[in-house]
């Protein structure tokens, strides 16, 4: 039997580990910095999710929603830089939006820890 915060965490891998795979294929001159930045967005998050059992069904959906979110406006992104249609790299691109990620994956971790 597979624990809450387990399911969880496999969640959060799955998405990160899809959009990894998509991403490269879409944009294989670019598949190396996408597999490694989102390859470190996915370590760091089953770290940061260490207590997510603790979220309630809300927050977790929320944070969830939000994740699928900026994937899918990461994906727009990269496939601008990648097209020359934006004034940064896909290296900034990425280093930006998985920042971004991470960090709102840690503030959940974080407000759990204080309840």
């Amino acid at each position: 039997m597979t624990s809450v915060k387990q399911e969880r965490v496999d969640k959060v891998v799955r998405r990160v580990s899809g959009a990894e795979r998509t991403f490269a294929a879409r944009h294989p001159a670019f598949s190396d910095p996408i597999r490694a930045s989102l390859g470190k967005l996915r370590d760091s998050l089953e770290r940061a999710h260490d207590k997510s059992d603790l979220a309630t069904e809300r927050e977790w959906s929320t944070y969830m929603a939000s994740l699928d979110q900026g994937l899918a406006e990461l994906d727009v992104e990269v496939s601008r830089a990648a097209e020359g249609r934006a004034a940064r790299s896909v290296e900034d691109v990425l280093a930006h939006h998985t920042s971004a990620l991470e960090e709102a994956g840690w503030r959940l971790q974080f407000s759990l820890t204080k309840s």
